[in-house]
């Protein structure tokens, strides 16, 4: 191997074919190179509701998804196909839009991942928007226009049938984590399960 050459390790990112020719066997495997300065991180990008008194504001995005390079220093807009392909099928990864530097005039979902600061103009929406929840394992992002009192019931363990409940409330936009193998009920009796303990 030449020095300089990053190579996968990531199995499930190597292909490998067989072909039978003349009673021999060839085995074709293919081992994507990294190149760092093709590699990037991708976002979906979810606006989140903000509500304030009786006003319901929404950020108006100007991308779905992006892929942010592992220096910081470029982004690209993905459309939501690219986006499934880079995520699920890494060697068919292929952007169909310029990569853009940083700077002042970027995107402003970009804008606002750098600088961690919402730099997309919001907008005020006249239809009621229900609570916002992003779920993703024991940690869920959040957004109430008032205060909303959560039922939570929890497994003592995997194998247990001893359960604790608990009240928890929530005001605002915020993040929470809950413990392994709960249940969490809203006030409208939709609900939501954290995964089991490992």
């Amino acid at each position: 191997m030449k020095k300089g050459i990053i190579i996968v390790r990531d199995l499930s990112s190597t292909r490998m074919s067989a072909t039978i020719i003349n009673n021999e066997l060839y085995l074709q495997i293919e081992i994507p190179i990294i190149q760092e300065n093709n590699l990037f991180n991708f976002y979906q990008i979810k606006p989140i509701p903000i509500f304030t008194g009786n006003l319901t504001l929404m950020p108006q995005v100007d991308a779905t998804a992006i892929a942010i390079s592992k220096t910081g220093s470029d982004y690209a807009v993905v459309s939501a196909d690219e986006f499934d392909n880079c995520i699920h099928r890494p060697w068919q990864c292929h952007i169909s839009t310029p990569i853009i530097p940083m700077s002042q005039n970027s995107h402003c979902v970009a804008s606002t991942y750098t600088t961690q600061e919402m730099k997309c103009p919001i907008e005020e929406k006249q239809t009621k928007i229900q609570p916002f929840f992003h779920i993703d394992g024991n940690f869920t992002i959040y957004s109430v226009p008032q205060e909303t009192r959560l039922y939570v019931k929890c497994s003592e363990s995997n194998l247990s049938n001893k359960y604790k409940d608990e009240a928890v409330t929530l005001r605002g936009i915020g993040e929470a984590v809950f413990k392994h193998s709960c249940t969490i009920t809203m006030p409208n009796g939709a609900k939501f399960t954290t995964p089991a303990a490992k």
